[in-house]
């Protein structure tokens, strides 16, 4: 029986962040996040959210007028905030993307510093409430027919990280095959085996009214026999190679999961079905965002087709990392479902091989590989031209078992669990490339909000100076007796908590009066003793750290080592904006 429209007030519910987004609607900044709970994925909408950024109280007249010549709404607010140079700050909100954009450009326009206004405005919302994944929160219910269940007027908060649940991710992967003008042969798709995992029911509170039960649990539960299907077009193979197909049909031989179809336009319209049918929570393959969703997205221009990856069935947001000179990681939003790409997963949890092609991962993790289409140093291209064109069976399996590669690393090197325990630790996206900086920021942002600083600007190039790394001593050749090894057990954390090295430590020791407790670092420098927030972060973890190993959780062990140690570095890049010069002078 279809459920009401009505709204209804939900108890707290608890979840996994899966994917965000921002976007401006009715003139007010919306929040988007979606959730996996124990009764179903959640769309949650936060709305009438305020964009903010800073200015410097002595620059706060000049920015109104200009702002108010501009017709630019925005509204200020005196914090009790300093920056770096201790100058009092005060708050400028403005009500939508659109404006807070336009408070940047005027700002730019009129030489008016604003500080933190690279911050995007979810981010933000999300670290300053201390999110890291896990979340619980109430709104109102709007109960529908869709396969998932959506909340408006959402509050939130971080979820206790005491009684963190199992999150297992269904994965699609999903592998193109095509020529040099990217257009499309077939695409593969492959979904690893699904466990059905056990109905946890919300509990209900005395004098709390329960949640309608969503339209998600009349879904059926998917087979535990792996997903396989190649969508294959058929608009250039020649007539041998569509001989080829019907005699494997009449001799019983066809390929059960191959789906002929007739043109590139009709492939991609049953890739969209099929992602949407299988629903999965995150879409994985190999160099995957810049190269298959790129051709893929291109191909749907080409056919006027709308990529409707969502599972609210919007499109596919993609996101070309070349900005002018300069080159990002490219980007793929799709609401509801994170978009990994294989490789940079491996390199971001320190995976080290010769070369990350596919055919050497899988040689060295699965001792499995990729189906040789010519010998060592032929012409892969060709032979894949020659292949869609005379041999479809041969293409599509070719096709095919590079997705079943993809998924097996995955699983067998459990990946998405990694970047779980990264985003419980930091608060990162589960998408997110890198992260180093992004996560530092995450940390310690809001506890120096919370000590009544804001962060830097970031330091002009021309005004940059590199470090040039630790010293390392010459050896001397040769074969030694009685040689002593010494391992400094997590060497630059050390460092960072016996010295207390910290941006907000160093600007507070400036500003000691006494003197007496600071601890002398190098260099002249000196940090405060009792104002540091960083060595509460490395504490943190590094007790973490310790009860992994003891409970023998390699992933999580693994994680905290990498964040870890990621801090020294950061705080001595000029993409940081808590560097200063001057702690990058104490750090070299």
């Amino acid at each position: 029986m279809p459920m009401s429209t009505h709204l209804y007030q939900s108890i707290p519910n608890n979840g996994f962040i899966l994917t965000r987004n921002q976007y401006d609607a009715g003139g007010r900044l919306v929040f988007e996040i979606w959730v996996k709970t124990s009764i179903g994925l959640a769309k949650l909408l936060i709305e009438d959210q305020e964009a903010v950024c800073f200015v410097r109280a002595t620059d706060l007249d000049a920015l109104k007028s200009v702002l108010k010549l501009q017709l630019s709404p925005a509204y200020f607010k005196p914090l009790p905030l300093r920056n770096f140079d201790n100058e009092p700050m005060v708050a400028v909100y403005s009500p939508s993307l659109r404006a807070y954009y336009k408070v940047k450009q005027v700002a730019e326009t009129y030489q008016i510093e604003l500080f933190e206004v690279d911050v995007k405005p979810i981010d933000r919302y999300l670290m300053e409430r201390f999110v890291k994944g896990d979340v619980e929160f109430v709104g109102d219910l709007v109960s529908n027919n869709l396969p998932y269940i959506e909340f408006r007027k959402v509050k939130l908060k971080a979820a206790s990280q005491s009684a963190e649940p199992q999150i297992d991710l269904s994965l699609l992967s999903i592998d193109i095959e095509c020529n040099e003008k990217g257009e499309l042969f077939s695409i593969g798709l492959h979904q690893g085996c699904l466990e059905a995992l056990p109905e946890v029911k919300p509990e209900v509170k005395p004098g709390a009214n329960p949640v309608p039960r969503p339209r998600v649990e009349d879904k059926p539960v998917k087979e535990a026999a792996p997903y396989e299907k190649v969508l294959y077009n058929l608009n250039g193979v020649s007539e041998s190679g569509k001989k080829s197909i019907e005699l494997s049909k009449s001799e019983g031989e066809s390929l059960d999961y191959a789906e002929w179809l007739s043109t590139e336009k009709a492939l991609l319209v049953r890739f969209i079905e099929e992602v949407q049918s299988q629903d999965p929570d995150g879409l994985i393959g190999w160099n995957f965002i810049s190269f298959d969703i790129r051709l893929i997205v291109r191909a749907c221009e080409r056919h006027n087709i709308k990529l409707t990856l969502g599972r609210d069935g919007t499109v596919l947001q993609f996101s070309d990392g070349q900005r002018g000179q300069q080159r990002f990681p490219d980007r793929a939003y799709v609401a509801g479902r994170v978009v990994l790409d294989g490789i940079d997963v491996m390199k971001n949890a320190t995976y080290h091989f010769s070369s990350f092609s596919l055919n050497n991962v899988a040689n060295e993790v699965l001792k499995d590989q990729k189906i040789q289409l010519t010998e060592e140093g032929g012409d892969k291209l060709q032979a894949i031209k020659l292949l869609y064109t005379e041999q479809p069976l041969k293409l599509a399996a070719y096709n095919l078992q590079d997705c079943i590669l993809v998924s097996k690393i995955f699983s067998q090197e459990k990946l998405t669990q990694y970047l779980i325990t990264r985003t419980r630790l930091t608060g990162l996206e589960l998408d997110k490339t890198g992260g180093s900086v992004a996560a530092f920021t995450n940390l310690y942002m809001p506890e120096m909000h919370r000590k009544g600083w804001i962060a830097n600007n970031l330091v002009a190039m021309e005004d940059y100076v590199h470090s040039p790394g630790g010293f390392v001593m010459d050896s001397i050749p040769g074969i030694h007796a009685d040689v002593l090894v010494f391992d400094f057990k997590s060497l630059y954390p050390s460092i960072i908590r016996t010295f207390n090295i910290d941006p907000v430590a160093l600007i507070e020791a400036q500003f000691d009066d006494s003197k007496e407790e600071v601890i002398p670092g190098f260099r002249g420098g000196e940090f405060s003793r009792d104002k540091s927030i960083l060595s509460s972060i490395l504490d943190k973890l590094w007790l973490a750290r310790e009860n992994a190993k003891k409970n023998n959780n390699s992933i999580h062990s693994n994680a905290i080592k990498i964040i870890m140690n990621s801090f020294y570095g950061v705080l001595g890049l000029p993409v940081v904006v808590f560097m200063t010069l001057n702690l990058l002078a104490l750090l070299r």
